[in-house]
């Protein structure tokens, strides 16, 4: 279930606050992504609070990866609270700034 209300701010005078999501795993084949996308989704489903996780393609220093992360971001706190408990599970993750929250504020 995507969180679309929490990637939004209530109206358009109000300043943006900083989204983030929760980056999983960064891997250079697809197809290694997409079976780690599936194997997180349903072993951290409940950890997750209700943020679908997707794949999507990054270039960096010319090198293409594929980041399993939420589609959807959200505050600092509550994105960090779900990495944590994802950590505890044994898990890496990261929060990464969600720099796609103010063009869609936006548009």
């Amino acid at each position: 279930m995507k969180s679309v209300d929490s990637a939004r701010p209530a109206s358009q005078s109000e300043p943006l606050e900083d989204r983030f999501l929760i980056q999983l795993a960064a891997l250079r084949s697809a197809e290694e992504a997409s079976q780690l996308h599936q194997q997180f989704e349903a072993a951290f489903q409940d950890l997750l609070k209700g943020f679908d996780l997707g794949v999507h393609k990054a270039e960096i220093a010319g090198t293409g990866y594929f980041r399993v992360m939420t589609e959807v971001g959200a505050d600092r706190e509550t994105m960090a609270a779900a990495c944590a408990e994802i950590k505890s599970k044994g898990q890496d993750c990261i929060l990464v700034l969600d720099t796609t929250a103010a063009d869609r504020a936006v548009n």
